[in-house]
């Protein structure tokens, strides 16, 4: 399943979100060290700066989720249109 998403910040937010998107989908399955550094260096990034228009609670959120997503084996994808989220695909074993 492709999901595209359009999260609710703008601005310097936006195009910030964008190149975090495009940080996780370069980053390799098995580089978890790599993407929580990734999600501590934007985490501080957005204290510490006075131009996000009290949109830093909602970057930081937004970057934390893509990161947990990733995380979860979904892909990442990102580009100049916008984020797109691809599910990982469905376990061939089932649980009982």
């Amino acid at each position: 399943m492709h999901i595209e998403i359009h999260p609710r910040v703008e601005g310097i937010n936006a195009e910030r979100l964008l190149d975090f998107a495009a940080a996780l989908a370069e980053a390799e399955t098995g580089e978890a060290t790599r993407v929580a550094a990734l999600v501590e260096q934007e985490a501080a990034w957005a204290r510490r700066t006075p131009y996000l228009n009290g949109q830093t609670k909602a970057y930081e959120a937004c970057m934390r989720l893509l990161a947990d997503l990733r995380s979860l084996k979904w892909q990442v994808r990102a580009d100049t249109f916008g984020i797109e989220l691809v599910s990982p695909r469905p376990s061939a074993q089932r649980h009982r």
